[in-house]
């Protein structure tokens, strides 16, 4: 464990990393300097000398550098767009892009009407729309962030929410 360093000081230090060395050689100085009798007899707290060893190592230790975080980029593929669905449709299945589009149009209109008449609308394999009814809110004031605000009435209103199907959950 331990290994000379430099042939004319002739001290043995433990055969560990320089950082590492720093701060055993750091801990040694501290732990002297905290356990030598003082001329006066006032005892230091253990926070104290929690506080002069850490402010001695920090001063000692060379600054590691911080990584940079990189910035989040978004997925470099693109939504696809109406355009490109009727054409991948009309390309498989040897059709217009017109009559893919028409397909698709009238595909949304059914989907909203029994959304809006049964509260839910299944695409097998996709996923299942829903609808929900929101609660009215009462007027009054409320604590929000640690702060009294003034909130107004609001009144109930239904929600579209949709979910993935288990087909779908599984593929991914």
């Amino acid at each position: 464990m331990w290994e000379s360093h430099g042939a004319d000081s002739g001290s043995a230090v433990p055969a560990l990393g320089q950082s590492k060395f720093l701060l055993y050689s750091c801990c040694h100085v501290a732990s002297a300097f905290l356990n030598k009798k003082r001329p006066c007899s006032a005892a230091i707290s253990q926070r104290s000398r929690f506080l002069l060893f850490h402010s001695f190592v920090s001063s000692t230790m060379p600054a590691k550098a911080m990584k940079v975080m990189k910035a989040m980029k978004a997925n470099s593929s693109k939504v696809m767009t109406k355009g490109a669905l009727t054409g991948a449709l009309a390309a498989e299945h040897e059709l217009k892009q017109k009559q893919c589009r028409e397909i698709l149009e009238s595909f949304v209109a059914i989907a909203a009407t029994e959304v809006k008449k049964n509260g839910i609308f299944s695409i097998p394999g996709l996923c299942r729309i829903k609808t929900r009814v929101k609660p009215a809110t009462k007027a009054g004031m409320r604590v929000m962030f640690g702060k009294e605000q003034k909130v107004k009435a609001k009144p109930a209103k239904t929600v579209v929410k949709a979910f993935a199907a288990a087909a779908l959950k599984k593929q991914i």
